[in-house]
């Protein structure tokens, strides 16, 4: 653990102002490696000789609830199948601002909250997910909203490659709009928006919906290829994205 060091005339500004120990902690939190921001705040405070406010002015005490945030995470994710994971965070607009007013009336600028939030919250939750975090290319990112404990999830989507072959000639690569209505629906397409019942689109990726219980789906054909072709031998290469958004509490 390095030497946490502060500003003493910094410190005794922003203790006056009713912070609580994360909060109070988290504007120094570039400083003292190996160390959470609350325990940097009780650093601050035992040597200002400070005692703790009754509530943080600031963050409006919002730390109290990192486990109920934590639960709530991981029973969201664990509803769903995933490699990875990671933790994000919404939070009351009013906090961030006066956060950032804050920071500049000090002249100085901390680790912002979310941040904090997104990293205790994990730390909590992670023992009850049983799957590593991913901060680069996560399979699902956990974003709570801390003003309800509402968690929506943010699921990546997935990639199939494979080949097809199309032995009809009457039908389509991908989705083919109608020209009528340009996709709108309209008596011409029997209100379907669409020139063509079908479509190889259609076809691969409406099975690839139910079987990620996905929202929707974009397939990739590798060059494109006329209603009245055909497709045989070792088959056209495509690929196709499946993506899906859930929300739980």
């Amino acid at each position: 653990m390095d030497d946490f060091t502060f500003d003493t005339d910094i410190a005794a500004k922003a203790a006056e102002k009713g912070l609580c120990d994360h909060c109070l902690g988290r504007l120094f939190g570039k400083s003292g490696k190996g160390m959470t921001n609350d325990a940097r705040g009780r650093i601050i405070r035992d040597s200002l000789a400070l005692g703790a406010p009754e509530g943080c002015s600031l963050c409006d005490d919002v730390f109290d609830l990192l486990d109920r945030f934590a639960e709530s995470v991981a029973e969201s994710v664990n509803s769903v199948e995933s490699d990875n994971f990671l933790v994000g965070c919404r939070v009351d607009p009013a906090i961030t601002e006066a956060e950032k007013a804050l920071w500049k009336e000090l002249g100085i600028e901390g680790e912002s909250i979310k941040t904090e939030l997104n990293r205790e919250i994990g730390k909590i939750a992670l023992p009850m997910i049983n799957r590593p975090v991913e901060f680069k290319n996560p399979q699902v990112v956990a974003c709570i909203d801390t003003r309800f404990a509402d968690v929506e999830l943010d699921m990546a989507p997935l990639f199939i490659y494979g080949r097809y072959n199309k032995l009809s000639r009457e039908i389509p690569q991908t989705i083919w709009p109608c020209r009528a209505c340009k996709g709108k629906g309209c008596a011409r397409c029997n209100e379907t928006g669409k020139m063509y019942q079908t479509s190889v689109q259609e076809i691969i990726g409406d099975i690839a919906l139910r079987m990620a219980d996905g929202k929707e789906h974009f397939f990739h054909g590798m060059g494109r290829e006329d209603i009245d072709a055909s497709c045989w031998g070792t088959g056209g290469p495509s690929s196709l994205r499946s993506a899906s958004r859930r929300k739980g509490t």
